[in-house]
């Protein structure tokens, strides 16, 4: 008891130690000031209002991953005779990690190959007793078939003889029909020259009835049309001669054909169909032959074959797990390398048992959370400056690669994913690691010192310093924007602001028209302006990936 009330004492008289030391900072300027500042001036320090390049940067802090990693593990089970990498070594795609004990699967691989030998053998032996088999019942079927072709030529020699009796017959009425038309010809042309001739000696008939025409004239146009007469007649007699000639040659040529010749063709035709039965007889045959329980013992001893071709591959490939190899991925180029060990030589291991795992460091993932309010403004392809204490002094460019379609319901976060380049494979996964991504830039932007703004009636402002010999303070509006390191975007900028000065220490005990005492007067407040304009004109833009400082970056 008597401690803590020492305690309490000793905490009391430090309690009112420093609040009287307060006090004496605070009432000590205002009875200097108020020997300075007549009428109840606040003394007030002003920076000008400036331009600036201002950037809103989201700084976010996670951890480096690995671009791709993964275990690398059996897929049989076995004793671990030989592990050929160790924690740091690099790996190359498809190199020989370790190797398992394959005395065993060696010794399946023999088995598999003399049972597929023995299935081979048994089946070439079935092939051989069916070819046997084959070979008479083809040989029956090829002499049928001979036996046909011989028929078949019998029975064509036939209907040669035949074809040619028949040429002959069909050329003759052909000459018939020949000369008929000719015939039809020769009457068309008379009947024509009869129907000239008939119309002459009708008007010459009517020329004489009248005694235009001479007799002597009358005389020829009638004979003329008794010659056409005649010479018509005459075609008409040689038409129906010709006619009866093609009649003739028809009927010689159908009985021809309707003779004995017909009846011995028809026994070689009859001949050569019963030699193709016989041939087809025996194909038949031969075909029942192979599709009957001969065909199936041959059917068995392939399938047999084919079992033990794939006993053979699975023993093969049971075989090659033995051997561990890393998969395709990486550069190629060491980009690859052993994270951790989980095993040692003479293990015995289950299938899937994890031996090392494999990390892709050539470029590696940074996974930071951004959250809600600055999530719309992160878009893939962004530049991103990334920082460790693990390699200190140096920045690294990344680019953002992914972010999450979903924010997290727990902390209202989204995952964004940025991708690290890492050639000189200094960074390595687990890091911790600084973010910082640029969301927006505005140049040659409206600015104020933080210090500036204060707030009046609920509404932001800064106090502008205006009038002369005795200045007063004026509340101005503003609606504030981006801050970057100390200043602070005025958006829509008052005509206020232009080319003023604001209040940047004492504006607590100001209202809007409040008297100001400035330390230096006027004088010095304009010539403290133009050095200030003086150094902004003077002052490099900064660069994207910087900010200057208040000074350099005004104008």
């Amino acid at each position: 008891m008597l401690k803590k009330a020492m305690v309490w004492v000793v905490l009391v008289a430090v309690g009112g130690g420093l609040g009287w030391l307060v006090y004496r900072r605070l009432t000590a300027p205002k009875s200097a000031a108020g020997a300075r500042r007549p009428g109840g001036a606040v003394p007030v320090e002003l920076e000008p209002v400036g331009r600036a390049t201002l950037r809103n940067v989201e700084r976010l802090t996670g951890t480096l991953r690995a671009r791709a990693e993964f275990v690398v593990a059996p897929k049989i089970p076995g004793r671990l005779e030989k592990l050929l990498v160790n924690v740091g070594d690099p790996v190359k795609p498809g190199q020989l990690l370790a190797l398992l004990d394959a005395a065993e699967h060696e010794e399946a691989v023999a088995q598999a190959k003399a049972e597929l030998a023995v299935a081979q053998a048994n089946a070439e032996q079935v092939r051989l007793g069916a070819t046997l088999e084959d070979e008479e019942l083809a040989q029956k079927a090829a002499q049928a078939k001979a036996e046909w072709a011989v028929a078949q030529a019998n029975a064509d020699q036939v209907r040669l003889g035949a074809a040619l009796e028949d040429a002959e017959l069909v050329q003759k009425l052909a000459q018939a029909q020949a000369e008929l038309g000719s015939a039809r010809a020769n009457l068309e042309d008379a009947r024509a020259a009869l129907t000239v001739a008939q119309r002459e000696f009708e008007r010459a008939q009517a020329l004489r009835e009248k005694k235009i025409l001479s007799q002597a004239e009358y005389d020829t146009a009638d004979a003329q049309f008794k010659a056409a007469r005649a010479k018509q007649e005459a075609a008409g007699a040689l038409v129906a001669q010709k006619e009866a000639a093609v009649r003739s040659a028809q009927v010689r040529l159908s009985d021809t054909q309707k003779g004995a010749r017909e009846a011995e063709l028809r026994h070689a035709t009859a001949l050569a169909q019963q030699k193709e039965a016989a041939y087809k007889t025996a194909l038949v045959r031969l075909s029942e032959t192979q599709k009957g329980a001969r065909a199936a013992e041959l059917a068995l001893a392939r399938a047999q074959v084919a079992n033990k071709e794939a006993a053979l591959k699975a023993a093969v490939v049971r075989l090659a797990y033995t051997q561990i190899k890393a998969p395709a991925g990486g550069d190629g180029q060491g980009a690859q390398v052993v994270g951790e060990r989980f095993v040692d030589e003479g293990a015995m291991l289950k299938a899937n048992d994890a031996i090392v795992s494999v990390l892709d460091i050539s470029a590696l993932k940074a996974l930071v959370y951004v959250a809600e309010r600055d999530y719309a403004k992160v878009r893939v392809g962004q530049d991103v400056a990334v920082t460790t204490d693990g390699v200190p002094g140096r920045t690294f460019a990344g680019e953002v690669v992914r972010v999450a379609p979903m924010l997290r319901e727990s902390s209202r976060q989204a995952l964004v994913e940025i991708e690290v380049p890492n050639p000189e494979r200094l960074l390595r996964p687990g890091m911790f690691i600084r973010a910082e991504i640029e969301l927006e830039r505005h140049a040659d932007a409206t600015a104020v010192p933080r210090d500036a703004i204060v707030k009046r009636n609920g509404q932001q402002g800064v106090f502008v310093a205006e009038g002369a010999p005795e200045p007063k303070a004026a509340f101005v509006p503003i609606t504030p924007g981006i801050e970057d390191k100390g200043l602070v975007e005025v958006l829509n900028p008052p005509k206020a602001l232009a080319g003023a000065a604001v209040v940047t220490l004492g504006h607590h005990l100001l209202e809007d028209g409040s008297a100001i005492l400035l330390p230096e007067g006027k004088d010095d407040l304009t010539q403290r302006e133009q050095r200030q304009q003086r150094k902004g004109k003077e002052a490099a833009v900064p660069p994207k990936s910087q900010i200057g400082n208040r000074k350099s970056e005004m104008k």
